[in-house]
């Protein structure tokens, strides 16, 4: 260590004795030889004269006499210790008395010279002693100072996970859909896990494992955080989050550092599950006696790896089916830990434990498991185990009730938007706020918020825009999609436009739904309604499934929907 603050500093040259000495020729031949050999030397003749020159001076050593006019010398340890002053004493002494030397060292004595003087060794041994004090001092000083730091260093730590867990947690807010174990291997986890319901009543789960593990790994998900929520918050499909989720991990963390993960979309008006797979173990959707349905393999680079030309978005959809009960995902934590003979937790015992377990002791058993495979070892790597309960969250969702009782009223929305504030506002994040202050149930809002998003995101990327959406069918096609509703929004005049007018009426708790936009309009021809039923149409299939009425108004560019 070079930082001065971890030292004092070094003895000067010019080292400061006192010399406590009744003899004024031993003291007089003393003083000579000390300043011919670089040393300043204050002689006491007594104890009394000791004391103030103690008191009043710094000393680097006490070189004392046992035999004062006024006393012992031996008794000059306790006035250095009255006065709090800590320094090497060396006795000079003709006394051979044993009992006498052990009781001077007992007492504090540093060390012995018998007279009569052999000067050289005198002042070696002077030296050595001065050395070793500073040394010796040195040594609490660092150690004081690695307390101090170590101390700042647990204080940061309890900060920053507290930060880190207060961050987490806040997504965390299906969990009654969502259970999950997640055991760090350090103070840190640099596994994460994230759950949310959408304004359409989507509910979205992401699990992520960092590169390592501990506080580095925990610092380089976080940026996820505020991505996650933000989009999920508006609506935005998986593959769009997924797509700003590699970017941001890509500007924000160093090259030789990634994140893989596990993004899920699971869609209660559809009925499918949508899974993205970046460099995770392979997601197991099981029935309800924990057979396997299907393995979500992963596809993908893991995130932070690839830049957004390179970048895969596509997700896996399946069908969800009255078989499809639960998945469950989980870090290489898990599977990669290691027993004292070397061998691999392995996922076939992790296929075995979620056959023989019920729904709500999978994961117990499987901590369970894991703990007695590695015994008394420390886990090499942070453990994270999830497990969605699929047909619990669409069970809840096909029971909500959109036909609870309200009083008389009607709630109309009339905005238009246009050019350039088109191109600024976000037009889902204002309709979301004005839904949530609104006396709609849950379900209701959730349902209204899903079609006025695709009717509105529709308006505005095929009707004003003019995007293909077909685009969106392959990777390069994704990229080019994304690249082309930029500069087009960059060029968005005040003759560009999309119109939202929304009507609730109660107590018949219906909802009408009208979105026009400045587009030429299209029309429901065989090509268009193939798009409707394929991948790349799949909203507005979406919108038909949910509303009671659905009409495309002539020329196309002016959409009525609906929901009772």
């Amino acid at each position: 260590m070079d930082s001065p603050e971890f030292f004092i500093e070094a003895p000067e040259d010019h080292t400061k004795v006192l010399l406590v000495e009744d003899n004024g020729v031993h003291s007089k031949m003393l003083t000579a030889y000390f300043l011919q050999n670089g040393l300043n030397c204050d002689v006491a003749a007594n104890l009394a004269e000791a004391r103030s020159l103690a008191a009043g001076k710094v000393y680097d050593i006490v070189l004392l006499d046992n035999h004062l006019p006024d006393g012992l010398g031996i008794e000059f340890i306790d006035v250095l210790t009255q006065l709090g002053i800590d320094i090497p004493v060396m006795m000079i002494t003709s006394d051979d008395d044993y009992q006498l030397i052990q009781s001077c060292f007992e007492r504090g004595i540093s060390d012995f010279m018998p007279k009569p003087l052999h000067l050289p060794l005198l002042l070696f041994k002077m030296q050595r002693l001065i050395f070793n004090y500073w040394l010796q001092q040195n040594v609490q000083v660092q150690n004081n100072r690695l307390e101090e730091l170590l101390g700042q260093k647990q204080q940061e730590e309890k900060l920053a996970r507290h930060v880190y867990e207060h961050l987490s947690a806040k997504e965390n807010s299906s969990s009654s859909f969502v259970h999950s174990l997640m055991q760090p291997s350090s103070a840190f986890n640099g596994d994460l896990l994230l759950s949310r319901l959408s304004p359409g009543g989507n509910l979205f789960v992401l699990l992520l494992d960092a590169t390592g593990h501990g506080l580095a790994a925990a610092i380089s998900i976080l940026p996820v955080v505020s991505v996650f929520r933000a989009m999920v918050s508006k609506g935005c499909p998986l593959s769009m989050l997924a797509y700003e989720l590699n970017h941001k991990l890509t500007k924000e963390i160093p090259g030789d550092r990634f994140v893989a993960g596990i993004l899920i979309e699971l869609d209660p008006h559809r009925k499918e599950l949508n899974l993205w797979n970046g460099g995770m173990p392979e997601a197991l959707l099981c029935d309800a006696d924990g057979h396997i349905q299907h393995r979500f393999v992963s596809r993908h680079m893991p995130l932070g790896v690839l830049e957004a030309g390179d970048f895969d978005a596509g997700s896996e959809t399946i069908a969800i089916t009255p078989a499809h009960e639960q998945l469950f995902m989980f870090s290489d934590g898990l599977i990669e830990q290691l027993s004292a003979t070397g061998e691999l937790f392995g996922i076939q015992r992790v296929e075995r434990l979620i056959e023989r377990s019920s729904n709500s002791e999978a994961i117990v058993n499987l901590d369970k498991a894991l703990r007695h495979h590695c015994q008394t070892r420390e886990y090499n790597d942070d453990v994270s185990i999830c497990r969605i309960d699929i047909q619990g969250f669409m069970y809840e969702a096909r029971s909500a009730s959109l036909h609870d009782y309200y009083l008389d009223g009607r709630l109309h929305i009339a905005s238009r938007f246009c050019g350039y504030q088109l191109a600024e506002m976000d037009l889902l994040a204002w309709l979301n706020s004005i839904l949530q202050a609104s006396p709609m149930k849950p379900e209701l809002r959730q349902r209204v918020f899903t079609v006025s998003a695709e009717l509105i995101s529709n308006a505005l990327d095929h009707g004003v825009l003019k995007l293909d959406s077909v685009l969106k069918n392959d990777v390069d096609g994704f990229i080019t999609y994304i690249e082309q509703k930029e500069q087009r929004t960059a060029l968005l005049a005040e003759n560009d436009w999309v119109e939202l007018a929304l009507d609730w009426v109660t107590p018949s708790n219906e909802v009408t739904i009208r979105v026009k936009d400045s587009g030429q309009g299209y029309s429901l021809t065989e090509h268009t309604q193939a798009e409707v039923d394929g991948l790349s149409g799949r909203g507005l299939s979406l919108v038909r499934t949910l509303a009671s009425v659905f009409q495309c108004e002539p020329p196309g560019n002016q959409t009525t929907v609906l929901i009772r």
